[in-house]
């Protein structure tokens, strides 16, 4: 009994430094890579948004012959220049997961990628973007999560935030957004208005509270500085893709009412929801433990896993010599180890 009640002890001291530190590097690899796929979209998104370069062709009258030519009452005229149409930018769809802004947080020192989502499986890579809420750069209440404690806290500090700071968002079409916090709050799990739509410019940032706890969830909610910042587009709610030129489009009967869509919007249509599940948005703010029910299968088959090394390495051990044992068991150990955890903290609300 002594020897598995310590053994669980280790075990235990163990997942912590994973959800700590090993977590931590999971998600600063996963950011450098974030930067790299951030710099190819933008440049991308900013080529795409250039006005595409038109040739004009003149097409001049044929040589008049002479005996035309001395008829004063014949006159040749060219026709008018014409100009050949250009061709559409390229469009690229945000998916789940990729790259849609950079987040600065000068108060906290935060500087990340924001990706496109908010499952277990988004946060882990950095900052989250509700998908149902306007992207960054629309009007409206953008609203982002992110972890407090684990896969490198991002919003870790976010509770030093104060009335006043400043946050800035950097979108892939290098247009720049500083918001202005005016308050910061705390509400239970199941309060979800602060995701409510706005007519103004606003920024909502959650994540858990208080640390190692998901009792509540902090808010800190800022206001658009237009004055420092890019003219922001309307946000479109239509379940359209990304959206790379300006287009005026009337519909039959409408009495030349127009609908338009804006340069360089970016819209993503809201995931369903399966009967019986929440919206995205309320799952990302409601989500709490044992959110990823998927999980469990995985977490069982690694645990077995991890038993069946173990009890290999014990029977080396008998037959042979216990650090003989330990040596050929413990790579095996540590490799199975590290994917049970990681099932485990899947089990943990997205935004802790």
């Amino acid at each position: 009994m002594g020897r598995f009640l310590l053994s669980l002890g280790i075990l235990l001291f163990a997942l912590i430094a994973y959800l700590q530190w090993g977590t931590n590097l999971q998600q600063q690899r996963a950011q450098d890579d974030l930067r790299k796929r951030f710099a190819d979209a933008s440049a991308t998104s900013v080529a795409s948004t250039l006005p595409a370069t038109s040739s004009t062709s003149l097409t001049t009258s044929p040589a008049t012959s002479p005996a035309v030519a001395s008829t004063p009452s014949v006159t040749t005229t060219a026709p008018p220049a014409t100009t050949s149409p250009t061709s559409a930018a390229p469009t690229v769809a945000i998916r789940e997961g990729d790259p849609v802004a950079t987040i600065e947080i000068p108060r906290i020192g935060l500087h990340q990628v924001v990706v496109s989502g908010v499952s277990a499986s988004d946060l882990r890579l950095g900052p989250g973007h509700f998908r149902d809420t306007p992207e960054p750069g629309q009007q409206g209440n953008v609203a982002i999560a992110g972890h407090r404690t684990t896969y490198g806290g991002p919003f870790g500090d976010l509770d030093r935030v104060t009335a006043g700071d400043q946050i800035v968002l950097t979108t892939l079409t290098k247009q720049r957004y500083v918001y202005v916090v005016t308050a910061t709050s705390e509400v239970v799990p199941s309060d979800v208005s602060v995701l409510d739509k706005s007519s103004e410019s606003l920024l909502t940032l959650v994540t858990c509270t208080p640390k190692l706890t998901a009792a509540k969830r902090l808010i800190v909610r800022g206001k658009l500085d237009a004055a420092s910042s890019a003219p922001v587009t309307p946000a479109v709610v239509a379940p359209t893709t990304t959206v790379s030129s300006v287009t005026s489009v009337a519909s039959p009967g409408s009495s030349g009412a127009a609908a338009s869509t804006v340069a360089g919007a970016t819209t993503t249509a809201p995931p369903e929801a399966l009967p019986g599940e929440e919206p995205a948005s309320k799952a990302g703010l409601v989500g709490g433990w044992n959110s990823d029910r998927g999980a469990w299968v995985q977490l069982i088959l690694w645990g077995l896993a991890c038993g069946a090394v173990a009890v290999g390495g014990w029977l080396v051990s008998r037959r042979t010599d216990r650090w003989i044992g330990a040596m050929v068991g413990l790579l095996p150990f540590v490799v199975t180890l590290w994917f049970f955890f990681e099932n485990i903290s899947r089990l943990l609300p997205p935004n802790l």
